[in-house]
């Protein structure tokens, strides 16, 4: 309103508690996750802070304790959400690189191709590390062995970041899937193996890895299927 603001801190809390009398003894160690820490401020002479809402792992603050293990990954909202308290070019430098995995994955499964799924397909190493790696050629070697393939129109994906943690070098993301219109067909006869059922959401997460060559999909995995909505973490 021109003379009070609200904002939102993404944390790092890498900083350990200690016995004060006896410094070697930790009492809290560090998580070395982002949290969000809520401030209000008040303009008179400058601006002063008013208060500051920090998360205690024992529950007795005036905002939720963070969980115990970070992210606490959780279904999807039906409400308003809390900060998801993720770098902003980090989060989107990260879920760029989700969706660049997926792109290397549906190419591999053989979407928009003639052949059948190829578990050799290069973008994948460049877009994965283990174990997702394994476990996506894993599966597209068993199409393969069968001449196997994806045919029709890729999921639709919204995906956004849900927490930071590791020193920034580990993002977690949501996604929110809408099945696509497509089927794995055996190759040689078009006979249609399995299909989606279309336009059905699904929430997914993904733990994406920050390296040298910068972000990777670490794991992806199926969190709930068969959703009428599919908005935020709780």
């Amino acid at each position: 309103d021109g003379d009070r603001a609200e904002l939102t801190d993404c944390v790092l809390n890498g900083l350990a508690n200690v016995d004060a009398d006896n410094p070697d003894e930790v009492t809290a160690d560090a998580t070395d996750w982002r949290q969000p820490v809520q401030a209000t401020l008040v303009r008179g002479d400058g601006w002063r802070v008013t208060r500051v809402e920090v998360p205690l792992t024992d529950g007795s603050g005036p905002v939720p304790a963070p969980p115990g293990e970070a992210p606490l990954l959780r279904g999807p909202a039906r409400a308003e959400a809390p900060p998801s308290c993720v770098l902003a070019d980090a989060g989107e430098t990260a879920v760029d690189a989700y969706l660049a995995f997926h792109d290397a994955y549906n190419t591999a499964l053989g979407i928009g191709s003639n052949g059948p799924a190829d578990p050799d397909t290069a973008a994948l190493r460049a877009t994965a590390v283990e174990p997702q790696l394994s476990a996506a050629r894993e599966y597209l070697s068993t199409l393969a062995s069968k001449r196997q393939a994806v045919r029709g129109e890729p999921d639709a994906r919204d995906p956004w970041p849900v927490a930071m943690l590791d020193f920034d070098d580990t993002v977690f993301v949501y996604d929110c899937v809408t099945l696509g219109d497509n089927a794995v067909i055996e190759v040689s006869s078009g006979d249609v193996i399995a299909t989606n059922d279309v336009g059905i959401l699904r929430l997914d997460a993904a733990e994406m890895r920050r390296d040298s060559d910068g972000w990777k999909a670490v794991s992806v995995s199926v969190i709930e299927e068969g959703l009428e909505e599919c908005t935020s973490p709780e």
